[in-house]
């Protein structure tokens, strides 16, 4: 089912047919194209099928794989869909063409990401291995960096110069040669991603989050959840953080050099009425949507 943001409600229903048990879903960056995972009930064909919103057709193409797919994404121009799967088989598929190519990391693929103009592709395997490939030709590099445990994460930078990898690691993609520098956040990264402006990366994970400056890696924050992060999503546009702690969800502001973000509901109140003076009125909105039943005292 795919649901309207306005309302929640439904407004369309794609029959996935022969993915008995769907384990992934992925939108296009312009919302028209949708990726569905899964598997079939016996568990011997897996595969992601690519649909046209709105279409009510059959699917544009169809991904096999010989495991079951882990993460898989469009590219910005929705002219390629990138999967991977358990046993670290990767294909770049051509949704214009219906061709692809193939590629492999000895071990589970974990992530995937594109940067930002379409043309490099970066993957990451379960035994911390980064790769790049560029776009159409295929040409592969290596980011040898630290190899022990999963990079379960990667984020380009908006101008594409950096990768952030789950390894804590920050790749300078212009270097010659390519270089990284280090930061983490004591526990394993699940999620990563840069502000709109790509002055601050946000690091997610099992010991919780925090903001890292992109230039200088210097902590900027650590934002105090009380669970691990599961996922996390932040809105470039307002610069607003997400996070998902199983069950709960906690929203934070993301600016550099502010205080501390909130950290409850008083507080969401409280850091709104602060902003109320007329700093940004889209952030204290948000606010108020996060505390909808507290309000400022004038």
């Amino acid at each position: 089912e795919i649901f309207g943001t306005a309302d929640a409600r439904p407004i369309e229903s794609i029959d996935v047919d022969a993915i008995a048990l769907l384990n992934g879903v992925a939108f296009s960056a312009d919302g028209t194209l949708i990726a569905a995972s899964g598997d079939s009930f016996e568990g011997t064909e897996h595969a992601v099928r690519v649909y046209r919103v709105g279409a009510s057709e059959a699917p544009l193409v169809t991904v096999s794989h010989p495991a079951a797919v882990t993460a898989m994404a469009f590219s910005p121009d929705g002219r390629y869909v990138v999967t991977g799967s358990e046993s670290g088989s990767g294909r770049l598929t051509d949704l214009q063409t219906g061709g692809s190519t193939s590629f492999y990391h000895e071990t589970g693929i974990v992530s995937v990401a594109f940067r930002p103009e379409g043309r490099l592709l970066a993957t990451a395997s379960a035994d911390g291995l980064t790769q790049t490939r560029t776009i159409p030709d295929g040409l592969a590099t290596t980011l040898a960096g630290e190899l022990s445990g999963s990079a379960a994460a990667l984020a380009f930078s908006p101008n594409g110069r950096y990768l952030a990898t789950g390894k804590g690691l920050l790749w300078d993609l212009e270097s010659k040669p390519v270089q990284a520098n280090s930061f983490g956040i004591g526990g394993s990264i699940t999620s990563l991603a840069f502000t709109s402006d790509g002055q601050v990366i946000v690091a997610a994970g099992t010991t919780g989050a925090l903001l890292v400056a992109a230039g200088s890696l210097e902590m900027l924050d650590t934002l105090s959840v009380s669970a691990p992060v599961r996922a996390m999503q932040l809105d470039q546009k307002r610069n607003w953080l997400t996070l998902a702690l199983g069950s709960s969800i906690r929203r934070f502001s993301v600016r550099a050099g502010e205080p501390s973000p909130p950290t409850s509901d008083a507080d969401l109140t409280a850091r709104a009425c602060e902003l109320a003076a007329g700093v940004d009125p889209d952030v204290v909105t948000r606010y108020l949507e996060a505390a909808p039943l507290l309000s400022c005292r004038r």
